[in-house]
């Protein structure tokens, strides 16, 4: 049985964090969540990195981040929603692993987006309706592309899906 790494991908507000804390509970597997991670790493929020550094600095650090904490094998990795965006992200999400894509309804992610606005610079203003549905449009082809199994996450409770996603892993590739 070979182990590999376990990728989390979706949109903001997705659950990736949470979903990922119950899959790591069930798989075993050591759970990395990229922007606590980063945040971590920095010594500062996103929010302050995206102020100082802007974007380009904000994703160099992502892909810094990611690229380093995937070189462990197995792990289980929630991914910020715009990491896919970075082509050495994207490449190494796609070589190294198996990747879950997260879907959420817009009204469900703008909910909470909303709720928890901190970690999320790009959403910042009143035009975050907008602005989140702009993001869905650039990166959803990218995510359907990337994935290797894709799931709803507002059907069940984060337990539930994770167990669903573990079985659906172990069953297709042999983990």
């Amino acid at each position: 049985m070979t182990q590999q790494n376990v990728y989390l991908i979706g949109p903001m507000g997705a659950g990736k964090s949470s979903i990922g804390l119950q899959l790591a509970r069930i798989s075993g597997l050591p759970f990395f969540d990229s922007d606590r991670e980063l945040e971590k790493r920095a010594g500062v929020d996103i929010d302050w990195i995206y102020d100082v550094e802007g974007p380009t600095g904000l994703y160099q650090r992502e892909r810094d981040t990611i690229l380093e904490i995937i070189r462990q094998n197995p792990i289980l990795l929630s991914t910020g929603g715009g990491s896919i965006t970075i082509p050495e992200v994207y490449d190494a999400l796609k070589s190294t692993g198996i990747v879950i894509y997260l879907q959420v309804p817009f009204q469900a992610q703008l909910q909470r987006t909303k709720r928890r606005p901190q970690g999320r610079p790009l959403l910042a203003g009143p035009d975050h309706k907008e602005r989140l549905q702009e993001l869905n449009t650039q990166r959803e082809p990218i995510y359907e592309d990337l994935a290797d199994l894709t799931y709803l996450a507002s059907k069940m409770t984060p337990k539930v899906l994770a167990k669903k996603i573990w079985l659906d892993i172990k069953e297709q590739f042999s983990m």
